[in-house]
C-alpha cells in the first residue's frame, strides 16, 4: 500500500490539467470583467459626447426661442432629444449606447438657465446687432442638459446589476 502512495505521490501527469482547472476561473472573471468595464467606460464616453453635441445644437438655435426657467426648447425640443439620443436630428439611425430607447428608465431633461445678475446682460455676445447696448437676449441664457440612461451590459445577469449613466452638458445661447 506504501509503495502504491509513493507512486502516486511522485506521479506528476496530470498536474498542468488542475493547474489550469484552479486558474480557469480567475483568467474568465478577468477576461469578461475587463470587457465589461471597457463597454461600461465607452458607454459613459458615448453618452457625454452626445449629451454635449446636443447642447451645443440647441444654444444655435434662434434666440427667440429660449424662455428663461423653460423646460422645453419649443420646435427644437424634438431635434436635440433625437441627437441626444440617436445622433441625428430626425431619431432615424441606431442610438449611441445601445437599447437606448425612449422609454421611461431614461430621461432627458433640458432646461433653459438664465443669470440676470451677470454684467454679460448688457455687452459682449449677447448685445443686439444695433450696438446701443440693448440686449437681444433679456439676459445671459444657458441650455443645461442632463441624461440619464440605463447601462445595457454585455453578459445580462453576470454584469455590474442596474448601473445608469449620467452626462451634464451646459451651452450658452448664441443663436447663430
Amino acid at each position: 500500500m506504501t509503495r502504491f502512495l509513493r507512486l502516486f505521490l511522485r506521479d506528476t501527469s496530470g498536474v498542468a490539467a488542475a493547474e489550469l482547472a484552479l486558474m480557469l476561473p480567475l483568467l474568465a472573471l478577468l477576461l469578461f470583467g475587463g470587457m465589461e468595464l471597457s463597454n461600461l467606460m465607452w458607454a459613459e464616453h458615448q453618452v457625454v459626447k452626445s449629451v454635449r453635441n446636443g447642447a451645443r445644437f440647441a444654444a444655435r438655435q434662434a434666440p427667440s426661442n429660449f424662455t428663461c426657467g423653460a423646460s422645453n426648447l419649443g420646435a427644437a425640443d424634438t431635434q436635440v432629444r433625437n441627437l441626444i439620443r440617436t445622433g441625428s436630428l430626425d431619431g432615424q439611425g441606431d442610438p449611441v449606447v445601445r437599447k437606448w430607447t425612449d422609454g421611461s428608465a431614461s430621461t432627458i431633461a433640458i432646461s433653459v438657465e438664465c443669470d440676470t445678475a451677470s454684467a454679460y446682460s448688457t455687452g459682449g455676445i449677447y448685445r443686439d446687432a444695433s450696438g446701443t447696448g440693448s440686449p437681444a437676449i433679456p439676459s445671459a441664457m444657458r441650455v443645461k442638459i442632463d441624461v440619464t440612461v440605463p447601462y445595457p451590459a454585455l453578459f445580462g445577469t453576470f454584469s455590474l446589476g442596474s448601473y445608469n449613466l449620467r452626462a451634464e452638458g451646459q451651452s450658452p445661447v448664441t443663436g447663430f
